[in-house]
């Protein structure tokens, strides 16, 4: 399982399904300890909307993959918490942690990011110096991204990882017959 912030959602890779949370409906961070199971288990809790009910996102830190410090341990367990709440904090208030913090370091400057769409049936690079890139194969013939097949219809969501990394250049090609890419990058 990988978990991430990209543009301003939690997004959960697990078993080849990719999901999306907005930050800003997070309500809550918590962290509680499966002892019969000797897991531990972030869950973040969602506001209710009047389409949507209170929802929870469950992730167990000895199924993630992708980020340094969350073991599965109580110190793991709080790093994890932290993580969510600092990518959370420029946009929501009142989140609240159930999990002992000895201290979150709150980056409270923000930042204006640049949004560029592209729509293309031609080869190109997206510059290094990015915070995340989006693509979507919107043609019906395929297209290369970083020289893997990339299927109509198909999205791919690359994300820097955390606040100010930036991604190395990226190359795609959609110059192929019916072939389309709509990319949308954050600078």
């Amino acid at each position: 399982m990988r978990i991430y912030s990209l543009n301003f959602a939690l997004i959960v890779e697990r078993a080849g399904i990719i999901e999306g949370y907005p930050m800003q409906a997070i309500r809550r961070v918590h962290a509680e300890l499966d002892e019969a199971n000797a897991v531990w288990i972030i869950i973040v809790d969602f506001i209710a909307t009047k389409t949507c009910p209170e929802t929870s996102l469950r992730i167990r830190l000895d199924q993630v993959t992708n980020q340094s410090g969350w073991n599965n341990t109580s110190e793991g367990a709080v790093q994890a918490v932290t993580d969510i709440l600092e990518w959370s904090a420029p946009l929501s208030s009142g989140v609240a942690s159930e999990a002992t913090l000895s201290e979150i370091n709150t980056n409270t400057q923000s930042f204006e990011r640049d949004v560029v769409v592209i729509r293309t049936s031609s080869a190109g690079t997206i510059a290094a110096g990015t915070y995340s890139v989006s693509f979507s194969c919107t043609g019906t013939g395929d297209s290369l991204v970083q020289g893997t097949v990339f299927r109509s219809g198909e999205v791919l969501n690359i994300d820097a990882g955390a606040l100010n990394n930036t991604l190395g250049a990226i190359s795609y090609d959609a110059s192929g017959a019916y072939a389309e890419l709509l990319i949308v990058t954050l600078t």
